[in-house]
């Protein structure tokens, strides 16, 4: 016999969310696989890392820009409870893109050639993307995109390996370390508001759909960058 109570957690908001970005993520995992396992991991590793950078640092402007549209709404049944979220989540997330900078440097990266590289175009894309939702259809879009980027971070043991095996200093995976931390925390917190936020069935597709194109656009800006430093 079925647990009445799983059977309720599965009717739940983020179950639904979760579950049907799932449905978009295989490839996202395929990519982070085939990451951990090239030849070449000493030489991808602060690529990835730049390009890590260049996605987080539109972190904290799109959430502002998302706090600022729901201001504009205030009949909204959504706008208040998902302004406070993201404006707790800004707090969160600043400066991360600091972090990322800090990694590369110890890396021997120079930050200023790092903020001068142009970003990508699929980069450019899914964040685009973003921007185009949240100020011309619905600001809860984000969540899929915050949803799809902090829903699988990689696990301690990963990164203690990709240490060993790269010879980097460790010091060039703390940001990395630390999301291993975080992410399960924001997890957690962005399933307590998708489960007490109003949502209808639109905005749950809305989330959704913005969840797996942030999961496409980030697998194709990956596997861009293994045809250039990959194997």
């Amino acid at each position: 016999m079925t647990d009445a109570r799983s059977s309720t957690a599965e009717r739940t908001q983020s179950r639904r969310v979760r579950n049907r970005i799932g449905l978009a993520v295989a490839p996202l995992l395929e990519t982070y696989e085939r990451f951990k396992a090239t030849p070449h991991l000493e030489v991808l590793y602060p690529q990835y890392l730049v390009l890590t950078h260049m996605i987080i640092r539109a972190s904290v402007p799109l959430m502002r820009t998302a706090v600022a549209r729901l201001a504009d709404m205030p009949d909204d049944p959504l706008a208040s409870r998902l302004g406070a979220y993201l404006e707790e989540h800004v707090v969160e997330e600043e400066a991360h893109d600091e972090w990322v900078l800090d990694d590369l440097a110890e890396l021997g990266v120079d930050r200023r050639a790092v903020l001068d590289r142009m970003p990508p175009p699929m980069v450019a894309a899914m964040v685009g993307a973003q921007y185009y939702w949240i100020l011309h259809h619905h600001p809860a879009a984000l969540l899929g995109y915050i949803a799809a980027l902090e829903g699988y971070p990689a696990t301690t043991e990963d990164i203690e390996e990709m240490i060993v095996r790269t010879g980097l200093p460790v010091a060039g995976f703390r940001t990395w370390s630390k999301h291993a931390g975080l992410d399960p925390h924001h997890n957690r917190q962005l399933d307590e508001l998708l489960d007490q936020l109003p949502l209808t069935p639109a905005d749950i597709a809305c989330i959704c759909v913005s969840g797996m194109t942030t999961v496409r656009f980030a697998v194709a800006a990956f596997n861009e960058l293994f045809q250039d430093y990959g194997d």
